[in-house]
């Protein structure tokens, strides 16, 4: 089974359903809570994308969202930096028909490649089961858009119910003088 999920605009903010989702099942009490996550602090891996609207930057390791900055203003981030946001999560149901999630970090191998206009990360293994994702995001100079998708590898035979993607957290204090913070 293949399933193919794509999102055409700018930006993509998790869902409070997906946040609260990952809230009671994969993050740590601490983020549940609403606290602020902790910034995973290896930056010296990370994958620029680059338009005329805004910069992207990812984990060269596992494809996690590092960065989000606006052309217009480089010093604003709209992105929260936490090594416990994954990519994605795949919900499915088990045999006793109870439901479970995959996270992205649950990937035995990730393979990351990019090519200054496009990022493309290959997860396997998920979860030890006969799962795979790839997710891919696009840019171009003359589009302010990033194009973002995943495909999802099933060999396993999961009865998938749901996949989350992507995860963007947003600081609810962007900063800057008052009145003039956007996303």
């Amino acid at each position: 089974m293949t399933r193919r999920t794509v999102i055409w605009s700018p930006l993509m903010l998790g869902a409070r359903r997906a946040w609260n989702l990952l809230a009671k099942g994969l993050l740590p009490q601490s983020l549940a809570n609403g606290e602020t996550p902790p910034p995973a602090n290896d930056r010296s891996n990370g994958v620029l994308l680059e338009n005329s609207n805004h910069t992207l930057e990812f984990d060269g390791k596992d494809g996690r969202l590092l960065s989000l900055r606006p052309s217009d203003a480089p010093e604003q981030e709209f992105a929260v930096e936490s090594s416990s946001v994954p990519v994605f999560v795949i919900q499915y149901l088990t045999e006793g028909r109870e439901f479970r999630q995959i996270a992205s970090p649950a990937a035995k191998h990730v393979d990351i490649r990019s090519t200054g206009k496009a990022l493309t990360a290959v997860f396997s293994g998920l979860g030890g089961f006969d799962l795979g994702a790839t997710v891919t995001v696009r840019m171009a100079d003359n589009d302010p858009l990033s194009y973002w998708s995943i495909s999802i590898r099933n060999r396993a035979g999961l009865a998938i119910t749901d996949v989350q993607f992507p995860f963007v957290v947003a600081p609810y204090h962007l900063g800057g003088k008052p009145g003039t913070e956007a996303l």
